[in-house]
């Protein structure tokens, strides 16, 4: 089983709680100096927040193309 498939089997809530890492890494001390990277953290947690509140979740793999 690769990476990709892992990401393929993930519920809603595992993707919410992977949001909410993306959102406290790209706050935290260790990345005051990068200000780029913080960037684009918060930006790929809200993007795939958006996604999941405005379409809802799909199933498991449910027309996800690796």
């Amino acid at each position: 089983m690769s990476a990709n498939d892992d990401f393929l089997n993930a519920s809603e809530s595992e993707i919410r709680s992977l949001c909410q890492r993306l959102l406290a890494r790209a706050n935290s001390v260790v990345l005051k100096d990068q200000p780029e990277q913080q960037r684009d953290l918060r930006f790929a947690a809200q993007l795939l927040l958006q996604q999941i509140n405005r379409e809802g979740f799909p199933p498991s793999g449910a027309g996800i193309n690796p």
